[in-house]
């Protein structure tokens, strides 16, 4: 019951996060998110008709890289941190540098499929040990023409998994930020090789790499525009001395109302002066 509570009272500050966005914009504070993500990065060897059709080195095995970066909503729900399969949803970047020729620079959506013969755990950081597929759609340009073909991907993978969720907040002065965070936080690498058909042009290769995976994250950042240091102290030292200058001036109001209210003696119209008396 506690658990649940907590979590509730988690998944409510991030809900007020989204809900309150058209109130906070106007008082200088921005809302943030990252949703679970995954990103990875493989180098390899390739074989195959990568160059132009002119050239058509088929002996050539120049090497390429491929960028992934894709979108895996299951690493966020706690209960199904020891799942046996995982999938994503991304977009790729690869391109092949052959010995001869232009190089082939391709791209396109791809859906990931990771099922694991030794899961995560819960608890703690584990060790998770699988295989990854991967299904692409592919677009090339190349002589003057726009071509689309399709791959995929087979690897062995092996990663270092911890679970967490946590709220966090912070506050320097002139910027303070705020949310939550939860999912899985992992790095690991993976071996395997690839395929790709454009057309006329295909290629295989092979790819050693390293992944790494990213929690859900959704917060609100807020920056503060008031008066410098400078001017308040200048509007402070101004008002003091305002103040005082209309300090003096009143004492001397005062000093001068005070002798404004203060007449010299004069005698008395019913005494007269005294007089010596003739003989």
């Amino acid at each position: 019951m506690p658990s649940r509570s907590v979590g509730c009272s988690r998944w409510r500050t991030a809900l007020v996060c989204l809900v309150a966005v058209p109130l906070v914009a106007a008082a200088g504070c921005f809302p943030y998110a990252l949703p679970p993500t995954q990103l990875s990065a493989g180098v390899g060897p390739t074989n195959g008709y990568v160059a132009d059709r002119a050239v058509r080195n088929e002996q050539a095995q120049p090497a390429h890289y491929n960028l992934r970066g894709g979108i895996h909503p299951l690493g966020v729900v706690e209960g199904l941190a020891e799942r046996n399969v995982d999938v994503g949803l991304g977009y790729q970047l690869e391109r092949a540098n052959p010995s001869d020729g232009d190089s082939r620079f391709v791209h396109g959506p791809y859906l990931e499929l990771d099922g694991y013969a030794i899961p995560a755990k819960k608890a703690g950081g584990s060790v998770r040990v699988g295989a990854r597929g991967t299904l692409d759609l592919l677009f090339a340009n190349y002589e003057y023409e726009r071509h689309v073909g399709a791959g995929g991907m087979l690897a062995a993978l092996v990663e270092f998994v911890d679970y967490g969720s946590s709220e966090f907040e912070s506050d320097d002065g002139d910027t303070s930020t705020a949310g939550v965070t939860a999912g899985e936080l992992a790095i690991g690498g993976f071996l395997g090789a690839s395929y790709r058909n454009l057309g006329a042009e295909s290629y295989w290769a092979g790819v050693i790499g390293v992944t790494v995976r990213l929690p859900f994250v959704v917060g609100i950042a807020c920056c503060y525009t008031g008066p410098d240091s400078d001017s308040d102290g200048s509007g402070s030292s101004d008002s003091s001395g305002s103040s005082g200058s209309s300090g003096s001036s009143g004492a001397g109001s005062g000093g001068s109302g005070g002798g404004g209210g203060r007449t010299p003696a004069h005698p008395s119209p019913s005494r007269t002066p005294a007089h010596p008396t003739s003989q």
